[in-house]
């Protein structure tokens, strides 16, 4: 999406592209079974979530956010402390670990280079984060994915002169 946005001058020939690759990967989906059931599976998970159904995992992990939650309604400032929640999001880990107050002050330490960032990371970042929501990697905080994911988006870049 960075290298699509980038240059405005050639975005209807890069969203043809992009068109052209989303068909191919498409119909290559449609004819290899295996490929398909895949499709298949993560669509009945996306409607069972969607219907309240039970076909996986998405009964429990509402659960457990309207639990976190329901911590952070009972300790809104300072949260229950790092740890102690095991939470299926990251926003509702943030808030119930750390309430208003941490996760203000946690978010402000890890953006700090935001400034100084290049905005093709931010766009990287904006782009991974439904990515990891989704495949379940922001659910741990204080988690080395987290951590390096920041440090790759926000590090600062300086140019190295000979």
């Amino acid at each position: 999406m960075a290298y699509i946005f980038s240059n405005k001058k050639i975005l209807l020939p890069k969203l043809y592209f992009l068109s052209f690759i989303v068909v191919g990967v498409g119909i290559f989906i449609a004819i290899n079974p295996s490929l398909f059931a895949l499709f298949t599976y993560y669509n009945e998970r996306i409607m069972s979530l969607l219907s309240n159904g039970g076909l996986g995992s998405e009964g429990s992990r509402m659960m457990s956010i309207t639990n976190a939650l329901e911590l952070f309604k009972n300790s809104p400032f300072v949260g229950v402390g790092l740890g102690t929640t095991d939470v299926h999001g990251f926003i509702p880990t943030m808030l119930a670990s750390l309430g208003t107050i941490g996760t203000i002050l946690y978010s402000l330490v890890l953006l700090t280079g935001f400034e100084t960032s290049k905005k093709k990371n931010i766009a990287l970042l904006l782009f991974m984060i439904p990515f990891l929501f989704f495949t379940g990697s922001l659910r741990t905080l204080y988690g080395m994915h987290m951590i390096l994911l920041f440090l790759l988006v926000f590090r600062e870049h300086k140019e190295v002169k000979k």
